[in-house]
């Protein structure tokens, strides 16, 4: 229940963090909304999918799937397709051992105390360059077939990173999600601060004329707290990540108030990426009218989980 807890509130540090980071407008943060992209093939050439954070030409990561391998006895009893991230140049993430570390939205990355496993950039003759993000598992002997990883239990998170610049390192975050549309996982969208030596907090991003944030806060009617969630507004597209406190099937956006029961939701999220008894993940990209975009803004929107028994209360991050 405890890592449940964590991926559902904020810690001390991360709502610090906030703090400071909405009191200056979120302004020094950039944010990339994608196009996103699955891991590639180590066999392909170049091997991966590269991605530049500050878009200087210089590969700052790669994301690669390995191998199939697979057990020697007939039918094979095990196999196995590993998806890793590789940090090149002098560029870091965090990891412990040979995982990658992912992390909930709202983890503060950057600060001493909190962040202290970064896994060093590849170089010839250093181990712990390379860690894994998900597992692919398959056995044709006994049926059975699913992911592993950091990056499955959670099923959408951010991996922390640093990147180097001529005026120093530099904080972001990558949120990826698995399973994604293709096979394996799909890197969606990423952020870093501008600013050198400064930290940032996972999925938070600034708020300009290209993208807008929405913070949501769920309540049971009891009012005990069951979740939250972040949205993100660009153009008429809303992308939707939602954690939630307990096992749910769906999620919609609606007209909040009496508006709500005169109409049909507004779109709905679809099926869960995870749902367990103490946890269920949301994400989903969205096309919004520009009529539902003023709603929006104006506070007369809501998302609503099951039909309304868990209620999002949407508020925008200035």
């Amino acid at each position: 229940m405890k890592s449940t807890i964590q991926k559902l509130t904020l810690g001390g540090a991360a709502l610090c963090l906030l703090a400071a980071a909405t009191a200056q407008g979120l302004a020094t943060i950039a944010y990339i909304s994608g196009p996103s992209f699955a891991f590639q093939s180590v066999e392909n050439d170049p091997p991966g999918a590269s991605l530049d954070l500050n878009h200087d030409g210089i590969v700052d990561f790669n994301f690669q799937s390995g191998y199939f391998l697979c057990t020697a006895d007939v039918p094979s009893s095990a196999c196995s397709v590993p998806f890793y991230v590789i940090g090149s140049d002098t560029n870091s993430f965090l990891g412990r051992l040979s995982q990658a570390t992912i992390l909930p939205f709202g983890a503060p990355i950057g600060l001493p105390t909190t962040n202290t496993n970064w896994v060093p950039p590849e170089r010839s003759g250093e181990q712990g360059s390379t860690a894994t993000v998900a597992d692919y598992l398959l056995s044709p002997r006994y049926g059975t077939r699913g992911y592993g990883g950091p990056l499955m239990s959670p099923g959408i998170g951010y991996l922390a990173v640093r990147f180097s610049a001529a005026d120093g390192l530099h904080y972001g975050w990558i949120r990826m999600l698995l399973p994604g549309p293709d096979f394996g996982p799909t890197v969606l969208d990423w952020a870093y601060e501008t600013q050198p030596n400064t930290p940032i907090a996972a999925g938070l991003i600034a708020s300009t004329s290209q993208s807008r944030q929405f913070l949501v806060a769920f309540q049971r009617p009891e009012g005990a707290q069951a979740g939250n969630g972040s949205l993100i507004l660009t153009g008429g597209q809303l992308r939707c990540e939602l954690i939630l406190a307990g096992a749910f099937v769906s999620a919609d956006l609606d007209r909040s108030g009496p508006a709500r029961s005169q109409s049909r939701p507004i779109a709905s999220l679809g099926l869960p990426v995870v749902s367990r008894t103490n946890y269920t993940a949301f994400f989903r990209d969205i096309p919004v009218s520009r009529g539902d975009v003023i709603q929006l803004l104006r506070g007369a929107l809501e998302i609503n989980i099951d039909g309304g028994s868990v209620v999002g209360r949407i508020s925008e991050l200035k």
